[in-house]
Order: C-alpha cells, then sequence, then structure tokens
C-alpha cells in the first residue's frame, strides 16, 4: 500500500489549520453540524496538499525559488545537490511524495546543510529551462517510478549528474527503454532480474506511521498496546481493495475469534468513525486531524490497537508478490499490534525467513511449510504468541525506520558526509 498512510499537509497548510482551529476552539458549544463542518473542511486541507506524504515539507521550489537558490548556492560551502523528479502523471502520486518530499524532509533533518533536495518540478520542465537549472549543477538526479522522454537514446545533461531512476513498483518500465548509464533503485534485490544490463541499488520503503513516531528515529514507539491474556480475540484486515488482491479468509469452525474485513478508500478520516469501537470517535477524528503530529497516521494506529491482531494479506499480483515491497507489513508491526502474516510469493518468503518470523501462515502453494489460516488464528489465541510476535515485529521496524532507510538512500545516490541523527 504505497499510500497506505497518506499522512500530512504541506507546513503552510498546518499553520492555517491551526489558526483555523485555534479560532473555532473559543466557539462553544459546538454542534453536531459545526463538527461535520470542520471534520469536512480538515480532511479537505489535507487531501489538497501533500496526499501521500508523511510530513510537512517546504522544499518544493518554483522557477523563480530555484533561481534565487541558485545564485545562493555559488556563494555558500559546498553541498552534496540532489534533484528528486519524475514525469507526469508520477511526480502527483503517492510513491513521488513518499520517495522524494518525505525524503526531503528527512534529509534536512538528518544530513542538514551538507545535503540540498530539490523537489517538486517536472523533469519535463527542468530540461525544458537548462538556463535556469543547469545552475544548480547537480550531483544526482532521481526519477521516481519513470523515465524521461528520448532519455534512452540520448541520455541526460552532465549538469543533472549522475542519473538514478527509482523504479519503485512501476512494472510497466522495460530494461531497453533505460539509458545504459543510468543507475536504478530497487524496493527488493529481486527486481534485477528486470533489468539485468544495469548497475542498480537497492533502497527499500520506510514504514509508514505519523509525525511524532516518525521522529522518534530507531526508538520503539511511545505508546505499545497491552497484550491481553484473554484468549477470545479480535482479529482484522484493514485494506483498500483492488481488483488484483484477494478477499478475506473465511474464518467459520474458529471458535472465539472475531475477524473483521475493513476495506475502505485511503481517507481514513471519512469512514474511521463508522468502524471504530471508541466511543466519541468524531472528536477523536478532529483533534487528531487538526494536530500536525499526528494526521492520518495516527488514526491508522488507533484503529490497529482496537484489535488483538492485525492480518496482513499478500496481494495476487504476479509482479508485486515477485518484486514488491513488505511496506504495509512492516507499517503495521510498527504499530506494536502483532501481526499475522500471509505467505505467498518469494518476496514475502523471503521477507519471514530472513526474519525467522513466527506469526504466519499460507492459503496458496501448500508445499510450503507454513499454518493454514486456520492454524494460525488458533495459535494467535495465546498471549505468549502474540508478545511475542509484537516483539518480533518491533525489531523488523527498526531496520525500515526513517533513519536507516534515508541513510541507505543517501549513501546509493552518492553522499558519504556526515549525519546527525
Amino acid at each position: 500500500m504505497s499510500r497506505f498512510l497518506s499522512l500530512l499537509a504541506a507546513s503552510s497548510m498546518i499553520a492555517i489549520c491551526n489558526l483555523h482551529f485555534l479560532s473555532r476552539s473559543l466557539e462553544l458549544p459546538m454542534e453536531i453540524g459545526d463538527l461535520n463542518n470542520q471534520m469536512a473542511e480538515v480532511g479537505e486541507m489535507f487531501r489538497s496538499s501533500t496526499r501521500g506524504s508523511i510530513w510537512a515539507t517546504s522544499t518544493s521550489r518554483s522557477v523563480s525559488e530555484v533561481t534565487k537558490q541558485a545564485d545562493i548556492l555559488r556563494v555558500k560551502k559546498r553541498t552534496f545537490n540532489i534533484l528528486c523528479t519524475s514525469t507526469n502523471p508520477y511526480i502527483q502520486f503517492g510513491s513521488y511524495k513518499l520517495r522524494c518530499l518525505d525524503f526531503a524532509t528527512w534529509v534536512g533533518q538528518c544530513a542538514g546543510s551538507s545535503v540540498n533536495i530539490t523537489t517538486g518540478i517536472e523533469v519535463h520542465e527542468i530540461l525544458t529551462h537548462p538556463e535556469i537549472y543547469r545552475q544548480y549543477n547537480f550531483d544526482a538526479t532521481i526519477i521516481t517510478k519513470s523515465t524521461p522522454n528520448k532519455s534512452r537514446r540520448y541520455g541526460l545533461p552532465s549538469w543533472l549528474g549522475k542519473i538514478y531512476i527509482d523504479v519503485v513498483d512501476n512494472y510497466k518500465i522495460r530494461n531497453w527503454r533505460i539509458h545504459e548509464n543510468f543507475t536504478l533503485i530497487f524496493q527488493t534485490e529481486r527486481q534485477k532480474e528486470m533489468f539485468p544490463n544495469h548497475e542498480y541499488r537497492v533502497v527499500e520503503h520506510w514504514y509508514n506511521s505519523y509525525p511524532a513516531d516518525m521522529e522518534r528515529g530507531d526508538a520503539l514507539p511511545e505508546f505499545l498496546p497491552t497484550i491481553s491474556n484473554r484468549t477470545e480475540i479480535s482479529l482484522a484486515t484493514i485494506w483498500s481493495l483492488k481488483s488484483f488482491e484477494g478477499g478475506c479468509p473465511d474464518t467459520d469452525g474458529i471458535k472465539d475469534v472475531s475477524y473483521e474485513c475493513i476495506v475502505q478508500d485511503f481517507e481514513i478520516e471519512k469512514w474511521y468513525e463508522k468502524v471504530s469501537r471508541i466511543p466519541n470517535s468524531k472528536v477523536e477524528v478532529l483533534n487528531t486531524m487538526s494536530d500536525p503530529k499526528l494526521g492520518p497516521g495516527k488514526l491508522y494506529y488507533n484503529l490497529f490497537r482496537q484489535y488483538d491482531a492485525l492480518v496482513a494479506l499478500a496481494k495476487n499480483n504476479t509482479h508485486k508478490l515477485l518484486y514488491g515491497n513488505v511496506q504495509r507489513i512492516v507499517s503495521q508491526m510498527r504499530s506494536g499490534v502483532p501481526v499475522l502474516v500471509e505467505v505467498w510469493g518469494p518476496v514475502l518468503q523471503e521477507f519471514v525467513d530472513k526474519y525467522n518470523y513466527t506469526c504466519t501462515f499460507q492459503r496458496e502453494h501448500p508445499d510450503l511449510l507454513y499454518m493454514t489460516f486456520q492454524e494460525a488464528v488458533e495459535m494467535m489465541k495465546d498471549p505468549k504468541i502474540r508478545t511475542q510476535c509484537q516483539m518480533e515485529g518491533l525489531e523488523i521496524a527498526k531496520d525500515f525506520s526513517p533513519n536507516q532507510i534515508g541513510k541507505k538512500f543517501l549513501r546509493a545516490v552518492g553522499y558519504d558526509g556526515k549525519f546527525h541523527c
């Protein structure tokens, strides 16, 4: 779910949000109609800004801003200059916002003035105005999920630096369309099978949560759900249903277990109240969405933590099973809720085997040595097993923290300087 936790608005939008709610907080009493209106306004503020991004970012630049910045850069001490861009329509996608906008925010926090990263400008706009952008003399250009027109034959200008194509999950990109001098960035080692003729780096997706949690770096979450001693347990699968994804497994015949299959769109503020088990959820949504350190990601984590365990299903899509990422699973593990992982396809099999993860099951390929769903659910009734999988999941999530993946990303594109986190 590359857009699984679309989390936070741009910093200017946050300021507007805060002022809006400060003024509204003085209007008492609050009517339900007012509350509904405020929730709609907040949701629209988040959705109309950096949809799909984790943190607020101020690194996107207009053409005029780039010109001013280039003048400044010429007199500054040497920095490592990165352009993180894409083509239309991919520059509007959640993958770009996660891999460029949020990456830029992390860079500002952990590399400081040693790295300058430019985002938010479509690559063909840059190529159309070389008189503006060549002044930057980029060390590296990252192009997310796409390749520019004609770049296969002619390459790209030298002032863009070394070119990296961050393939993400765009399986329509073909080996022959990429210039031989471009380096590829994959989510998993297995993607090299699709591009046998190119140099590559592997940079996984970091987990998604919410700003207050992401800023904790490699530390555990500030709140960990308590594992109850009861053997009557509640499970849930929370996902966005697409045509290539399978349905939820059947729990018929399994006693003392409730299982909810929650299939909704990504904008959780629209439907959280309908599925939440907590009273006064409308107020919870309003307060959470108005807090720049929380936002939609915190609502997802609040929902996760209402269950004894989560069931993370595999996507029934050939390319994702062969070359996809484990972002959705790791994001759920980060919440501290035990996660029961469906093993299907080599990516998921290699993931659970690498970490020797306990809570797994299979519905396909019965030759693999994993439990059935019914067997795994029976196992999950044991509080000791749930505790074990909680701790295993949190340890796994550390390898996918913003600090770990952010450093890996910068090293992958040639930065050899210091970090401050």
